[in-house]
């Protein structure tokens, strides 16, 4: 496959680069070059071995978590990563099950972190007005919080992760997210989409 092409100064040669098949098919490329009298300088390039594509060397370790005393990895169903990044999340109030989703690029420990926080100390000024928040106060005023957290979807794309997450709204229809929360998303995803 042909990765780039470009002119060097000091040579006249146009620079091609390819993938490295073997050792046979470069040398077959380069004669054919050469036979020709073609302007044109290969270089070949490693390709990706299967050991750095896949996601760990040792992808059935158990990960633990790099994180003294973690609060988030105990609260997560299945996976126990709370360093992910880039998902659409549920959280479940085992006080309840009520539902709630979300979508975040950051770690997943961060986010929920956050969640955490709000539903532990819903009358602290700055959290009053979150879904936590209010979902504690208004449902289980002074006891301490019970959730459950579910990575629904890994996605890098902020735009897929957005429609990802109102799709898993639709599905799941959570009580906990608040209405503004959804007009938002909405708004969002009619925004992204105009924009095909």
């Amino acid at each position: 496959a042909v990765v780039s092409t470009q002119s060097v100064e000091d040579d006249s040669r146009t620079v091609l680069n390819l993938d490295f098949i073997s050792d046979s098919t470069s040398n077959k490329i380069r004669n054919y070059v050469k036979q020709n009298n073609l302007p044109i300088k290969v270089n070949f390039k490693p390709t990706s071995k299967l050991r750095n594509i896949l996601c760990s060397n040792r992808p059935y370790d158990k990960r633990v978590c790099s994180i003294n005393s973690c609060k988030i990895c105990p609260l997560i169903v299945c996976n126990k990563d709370c360093e992910v990044k880039n998902v659409v999340y549920k959280i479940k109030c085992k006080l309840c099950d009520q539902l709630y989703v979300g979508e975040t690029s950051r770690k997943v420990h961060a986010r929920v972190g956050e969640h955490l926080r709000y539903a532990t100390y819903p009358a602290t000024p700055s959290n009053v007005s979150q879904a936590f928040a209010i979902h504690y106060s208004s449902c289980h005023e002074g006891l301490n919080p019970s959730l459950e957290v579910d990575v629904l979807r890994i996605e890098p794309n902020t735009v897929r992760r957005k429609i990802f997450e109102a799709m898993f709204i639709i599905n799941l229809n959570p009580t906990i997210n608040k209405r503004e929360e959804l007009d938002t998303i909405k708004r969002f995803i009619i925004a992204s989409t105009e924009e095909f």
